[in-house]
């Protein structure tokens, strides 16, 4: 049996392909086991220099840095739904400063990567920061990390993130995830207490009158006059009503034209935020006739209440 095949033999390396020959003693078992080495290093080398290389993908498509810069890289985790997170990214410098607040003084330009359809970012800085003036209660100085306002990226596990930052500059990021949808809440109109008012009868909106009533409100009998004529009929009861425009003010509720008879039933006045006035009312209609109408109602409201009308219908 000869020294090799009496030799320990074990693997190393990659594959688990890298023999070792300990007391091979004859010269063509060592030029042997030397020849082997070189092959088994200048096969896996390449395959070892791949692997390192597709840690970021296409990260060498993108330039190399100029003087006086460093390119960084962030190659985020792949995700099921990138869509569902993005990136904060910080760029800045590790700094002794005092108690007041610091922050670094640059921009972060995108910049198209031509012939990819990439973008990549270029940081213009000279290192100078701004801080607020606040008296100090002592000269501590401590090391925190200062930096340009961070901006908001896409989240793209299947490319890298690339930035130019000049020398001595530190790229920091935050991952945020997030779950569904969740609506926003609808302002409800508060309402502080109810207000009087008194409807107004034996009215009709003219056929020439202009349309819509500028802010919801008449405030003068000329106004008034404009838009609504009389209808009276006999009776007490039948006489239109009587608006005294020197203390009252009409909020009218007017709707388009329809062959369908119409009922505007006002169902509260309250007054909002801000002394915001707000008319609760409620439409029902009919079977369509054969004449057209124009259906409205309307309210009288002291003058006090002169305010911002807002008119509100309710299902």
């Amino acid at each position: 049996m000869s020294a090799f095949q009496n030799s320990w033999l074990y693997p190393i390396g990659i594959e688990s392909t890298m023999l070792l020959c300990r007391n091979c003693k004859q010269n063509n078992e060592y030029y042997f086991m030397k020849t082997l080495l070189k092959i088994i290093v200048t096969i896996t080398t390449p395959i070892l220099a791949l692997a390192q290389q597709n840690t970021a993908p296409y990260l060498d498509a993108f330039p190399k840095a100029e003087q006086g810069y460093q390119k960084v890289y962030i190659q985020v985790p792949e995700t099921k739904n990138d869509e569902n997170h993005h990136i904060e990214v910080f760029v800045g410098k590790n700094e002794m400063v005092d108690c007041n607040y610091h922050s670094m003084m640059g921009e972060i330009t995108e910049i198209p990567l031509e012939g990819w359809g990439f973008t990549y970012y270029k940081i213009k800085s000279n290192g100078d920061s701004a801080s607020t003036l606040m008296g100090c209660p002592d000269t501590i100085k401590q090391l925190k990390f200062i930096h340009l306002p961070p901006k908001i990226m896409s989240y793209n596990s299947k490319l890298p993130l690339v930035f130019y930052v000049p020398n001595g500059f530190i790229v920091k990021y935050k991952i945020y995830s997030s779950g569904a949808f969740i609506d926003a809440t609808v302002e409800k109109q508060p309402q502080l207490g109810s207000i009087d008012y008194q409807l107004l009868t034996q009215y009709f909106v003219k056929n020439n009158a202009k349309l819509p009533v500028k802010n919801n409100r008449i405030d003068t009998q000329k106004k008034f006059d404009a838009l609504f004529g009389a209808a009276s009929v006999m009776g007490k009861e039948g006489q239109p009503s009587h608006v005294d425009f020197k203390t009252q003010f009409v909020v009218p509720i007017i709707l388009q034209e329809t062959n369908r008879p119409t009922t505007i039933e006002i169902t509260g006045v309250v007054m909002g935020a801000m002394g915001t006035i707000v008319v609760y009312y409620k439409v029902t209609k009919e079977n369509p006739v054969s004449y057209q109408l124009r259906p409205f109602a309307a309210i009288v409201l002291n003058k006090k209440y002169l305010n911002k009308i807002i008119l509100q219908q309710k299902p």
